[in-house]
Formats: structure tokens, sequence, C-alpha cells
């Protein structure tokens, strides 16, 4: 028993950390965003370019975020309709975990369906 409650606070401390990863990725955005440059002329000048992802390789590697996520509902449908009625406290506890790394996943998922290769000009960046 004493090792399913160490692994529930394992998992309980890893979904804080990566929701403080999270946050720390939007606070990384809305400074990027929000942050601009006070000249003009450093302001004119791009720091990088955006290559663009070429089709064939997105394609087979959104096909397996779509299996991954056809097989997750699967499992859930599966887990949820056969509950452990001998231990349903633990049952429920890892019903709530696992939706809530299947959103942290999902999530995840986000900036890999439509990634974006950028080329940095170090000589601008040195400007600056």
């Amino acid at each position: 028993m004493d090792h399913i409650v160490v692994i529930t606070r394992i998992n309980l401390l890893m979904n804080i950390f990566s929701c403080l990863l999270f946050l720390l990725a939007l606070l990384h955005i809305y400074s990027d965003l929000f942050c601009r440059p006070s000249s003009e002329a450093a302001a004119a000048e791009p720091l990088s370019v955006i290559i663009p992802v070429s089709k064939s390789k997105l394609g087979p590697y959104r096909t397996v975020i779509i299996m991954r996520l056809v097989i997750l509902g699967l499992f859930f449908h599966y887990r949820v309709t056969h509950p452990v009625d001998s231990a349903f406290g633990l049952w429920l506890t890892s019903i709530i975990c696992e939706i809530w790394f299947a959103f942290s996943w999902v999530l995840d998922q986000f900036p890999k369906w439509s990634p974006i290769n950028r080329v940095a000009f170090t000589d601008r960046l040195s400007a600056r």
C-alpha cells in the first residue's frame, strides 16, 4: 500500500512540475510578443527567418499523434467502464492522474502538430 502512495505523490509532483514548465513557456511567449526593442533600426531587421517543414515529414507524425489519441480514448473507455470495486479510491485517483497526464500530453502535441524551423542571424543578434 505504501508504494502506491509514493507513486501517487511522485505523479502529483511531476504534474506540478509540468504545470510550472508550461507557465514558464507562456511567460517566455508573452515576453517575446510584448517586449519589443525600442530602436526603429534594430526592429527593421528580423533576427530569424522561418523555414517551413515539408508535408512529407509532418504527415507520418500527425498520423502517429492521431493513432495515439485513438488508443488513449479506447484506454480511458476501458478504465472508466471497468472500475475496481475493491479499491475504488485508488481506482478513482489513478483515473484522475491518467486524465491529467492525457491532458498534458494533448497540450504537448499542439506545438508538434505544426512545428516551425528557424534560422537565426547571429550577426544581428550580437548587434542588439
